[in-house]
């Protein structure tokens, strides 16, 4: 898999790999073994496809020298290389890039990256299961903080839906006082009802 990543001139088939070469990782015993040999291969191609490629999987590993060439990339790469930044982070096995990808998520200008940005919090905290319970209310009010936009208000409202805890009412309130629409703040009152009856 690491080596048709590597060679294969498809995109698709490459991001596919990808996707199953993440989740062998993820469900491993110890994620970070798998880290050398992919950050070898990352070193090692010249095309920006395989190079991004390699970066969106070495976020499932989670080591250290990965988070060192994640931030180096999101920080300094291309278009290309930050997307796949932002893919390492949403993928991270657990929440200590979270703040990373907070902070850039909130300071970016592209609207394409933000989006993916936001996104990929909002995906991380659904998915991610190493998040200590009572960190996770504290990351979800960092997300609804920065949403800015119908699109960006709604998402994190339709997810505390899904919540079975009383902060995920907090968060709902800061949006009937604090939305960008009738429609946002409608839609945080008939969230409030569902998670009154899912709690």
């Amino acid at each position: 898999l690491l080596s048709i990543i590597t060679n294969s001139p498809n995109g698709s088939i490459k991001s596919e790999a990808v996707k199953v070469l993440s989740g062998v990782i993820s469900s491993s015993d110890d994620p970070a073994s798998y880290s050398a040999s992919i950050i070898g291969a990352f070193k090692s191609v010249a095309d920006d496809n395989s190079s991004a490629a390699l970066l969106r999987l070495m976020g499932s590993t989670g080591t250290d020298e990965a988070a060192d060439i994640v931030m180096k990339n999101l920080e300094e790469g291309n278009e290309a290389m930050k997307t796949g930044a932002i893919y390492a982070l949403r993928y991270w096995p657990d929440d200590s890039q979270f703040e990373t990808l907070l902070e850039f998520a909130t300071d970016e200008d592209s609207d394409r990256l933000r989006k993916e940005a936001f996104e990929s919090l909002i995906n991380f905290l659904k998915e991610c299961e190493g998040v200590d319970p009572d960190d996770k209310s504290l990351y979800w009010n960092d997300v609804a903080v920065i949403a800015t936009g119908q699109t960006e208000q709604m998402y994190v409202i339709s997810s505390m839906v899904e919540q079975s805890e009383a902060w995920a009412d907090d968060i709902l309130d800061y949006f009937i006082e604090n939305s960008d629409s009738d429609r946002v703040q409608g839609m945080a009152e008939k969230a409030k009802d569902k998670l009154a009856t899912r709690i």
